[in-house]
């Protein structure tokens, strides 16, 4: 697989990735909750943009310690690491696959705290813990991919760390459309009832993108697949 190939991986399996459902619950609720603080369009837009920024700066963060991480270990280390990240890529497809079957509905009290927070003031301290909160309530949807696309880098001949940066950016495609429909003034009600309606779907999208990334790297460290 050459790098272009490869780039156009991470984008592809970044998007497929990128719809979580809850994030983007989360996220329109944070856009909402500003405007209805009388805050001016550009505050909102403000705080919108640097919540977006920082759930991609945490997993960037993410990604690039695991990779600094994995490239210091010998070849056997590295493989055995890999398929350890593969298995757990595996189960957490399973489970995002599994919530598809059997939808499950949040925890009622996970919900009404989140929403406590955020319609308490908004500032940069609270924009902060509600993104670094996003990343910890999504770990299955956001930082195992990150673990599984920064082994898969590994495997490369050349590994280079651009490839994370286009991978953690597509990752969060999703929150950058409901950005984009916010500033279109589009009605936060109309896509929080599209997400809604697609979380199953979604899900869907998540579970299968975590085997698939998962069998690829299971591939790669059997040398069935030759990355280039």
């Amino acid at each position: 697989m050459s790098e272009t190939y490869f780039y156009i991986l991470a984008v592809i399996a970044g998007i497929f990735l990128s719809t979580n459902p809850f994030a983007i619950h989360l996220y329109s609720k944070f856009l909402v909750a500003h405007k209805a603080k009388n805050t001016t369009q550009n505050i909102t837009a403000g705080y919108g943009l640097l919540f977006i920024f920082l759930v991609w700066l945490w997993l960037f963060i993410i990604a690039a310690i695991v990779y600094e991480t994995l490239l210091s270990l010998n070849a056997k280390e590295l493989r055995y690491a890999a398929i350890t990240i593969a298995g757990f890529g595996i189960i957490a497809g399973f489970f995002e696959l599994k919530k598809y079957n059997w939808p499950k509905i949040h925890s009622s009290k996970k919900i009404a705290r989140i929403h406590a927070s955020i319609h308490k003031r908004i500032n940069m301290i609270s924009t902060v813990k509600l993104s670094m909160e996003t990343i910890v309530e999504n770990i299955a949807s956001y930082v195992v991919p990150v673990l599984l696309f920064t082994a898969l880098d590994c495997f490369l001949n050349t590994p280079t760390i651009s490839f994370l940066l286009f991978f953690t950016f597509a990752l969060i495609a999703s929150l950058v459309k409901v950005y984009v429909l916010s500033l279109a003034k589009v009605r936060m009600s109309s896509i929080l009832e599209w997400n809604q309606n697609s979380k199953n779907i979604f899900r869907l999208c998540i579970g299968s993108g975590l085997v698939m990334l998962s069998w690829i790297l299971l591939l790669v460290v059997s040398k069935v697949v030759e990355l280039n």
